[in-house]
């Protein structure tokens, strides 16, 4: 059997009778065990291939929630992801921004600084 299959009670018993007609003082007709091993032997086939199919199929639900599971975490981490791009995207604007600012007010200060010069200069000069 597979590992974890279970024999029906119907092998079960048809073993117990196989077993108990052996152990006969008097034996059993051949043709008769004959068949009931063949039948012990059908029906366990038939058991192996019930458990086997009541494992694919467990096997098949088990990895349709595990893609289930999948889905919703790949949707959950571009979400995720989706919402970090935008932070970091509002942040460097922001930094962008200050940036500029800072350079305009120091090209400014500048402008200033070298009229001051000039005027100074020409002021001297006079």
């Amino acid at each position: 059997l597979l590992s974890g299959a279970r024999p029906s009670q119907q092998s079960i018993q048809m073993r117990a009778q196989l077993h108990a007609m052996e152990g006969m003082r008097n034996p059993i007709d051949e043709a008769q065990r004959q068949r009931l091993r063949k039948e012990l032997a059908r029906r366990e086939h038939e058991d192996r291939e019930a458990h086997a199919h009541r494992a694919r199929q467990e096997h098949g639900a088990l990895v349709g929630r595990c893609k289930e599971a999948n889905e919703r975490a790949r949707a959950r981490f571009a979400a995720e992801t989706e919402q970090c791009r935008a932070e970091l995207a509002t942040i460097m604007e922001g930094e962008f921004e200050r940036l500029r600012l800072s350079y305009e007010a120091k090209q400014q200060n500048l402008q200033v600084m070298h009229k001051a010069r000039v005027l100074g200069a020409s002021a001297s000069e006079l």
